[in-house]
């Protein structure tokens, strides 16, 4: 009898907090103060690499900041990317030569408002995969060949 009490009253508590933990949760836009656009970014300078180019910057004081974002042409083909208020600074990867390459660098809002651009030119260094590339050797080997190559800067060549 006592058994059938505790049973009865362990089953009422879960049903109770079952039932109290389920409710409808409404995703809403992230709040945002003032509606203007934030101000650019300062102070850009340029680290060319192996194939790519870090750009560092001074982020501004802008409480409405959200993200940093770099966008350029490469072939044609229009890429970016972006990285936190948090950070100061962006690396921008995927030169395959050594053209210089405009790079336009925004301060967005979190309403999605960019500032006005800050235009770096970036001239990469050459590629890791050119560098492996020339340094291939072949020779022939018992069955098929043995290939050797320098990976210089331990880049991923995959």
């Amino acid at each position: 009898m006592f058994s059938n009490k505790i049973s009865l009253t362990c089953q009422i508590c879960i049903l109770v907090l079952l039932l109290s933990g389920c409710r409808e949760e409404f995703v809403t836009p992230q709040p945002h103060s003032g509606t203007g656009t934030p101000a650019a970014v300062t102070g850009a300078s340029v680290e060319n690499l192996p194939g790519a180019a870090k750009i560092t910057y001074v982020v501004p004081a802008d409480p409405n900041l959200l993200y940093v974002e770099a966008k350029w042409t490469y072939k044609g083909i229009e890429r970016n990317t972006k990285a936190s208020y948090y950070s100061s600074e962006l690396l921008i990867e995927g030169f395959g030569d050594t053209n210089p390459c405009e790079v336009k660098i925004y301060s967005v809002s979190a309403g999605e408002k960019r500032s006005q651009p800050v235009s770096v030119t970036v001239t990469p260094l050459t590629p890791p995969i050119v560098e492996v590339f020339r340094s291939l050797t072949t020779r022939p080997d018992f069955g098929g060949l043995n290939t050797g190559f320098v990976n210089a800067t331990a880049a991923n060549i995959v």
